[in-house]
């Protein structure tokens, strides 16, 4: 996991301080441990609201196989099992089945 300035946008996975790697079991627990360190009930710091809903939000899609799937492939962390072969912005190796999937069909024009 690397680190960020203070001022960059942080991964869910750094939000759970968890590995990109984690199982269901890992994530359940970091957010279970870290929902309880700032629930806005609990910490009356300024910034606990606000930690509270990123983490949340963090769980809600990592907890979730396809919104973890769909959340790994915009950050470009390797997804072969849906089809995805990629880690960095090669994306030659998506088809167009699991782009449509991903991102939806396009109506068409009668």
């Amino acid at each position: 996991m690397r680190h960020r300035k203070k001022d960059e946008v942080s991964t869910h996975y750094e939000v759970l301080e968890v590995s990109e790697n984690a199982s269901k079991e890992e994530i359940s627990k970091a957010f279970r441990r870290l929902a309880k360190k700032w629930h806005p009930d609990r910490n009356k710091s300024a910034e606990s609201e606000e930690k509270f809903k990123r983490i949340n939000e963090a769980y809600r899609t990592l907890r979730d196989e396809r919104k973890r799937n769909e959340y790994d492939a915009g950050l470009g962390i390797d997804c072969k099992k849906d089809g995805f072969a990629h880690k960095d912005t090669g994306n030659e190796n998506i088809t167009l089945e699991n782009f449509l999937r991903v991102f939806g069909k396009r109506k068409q024009k009668n």
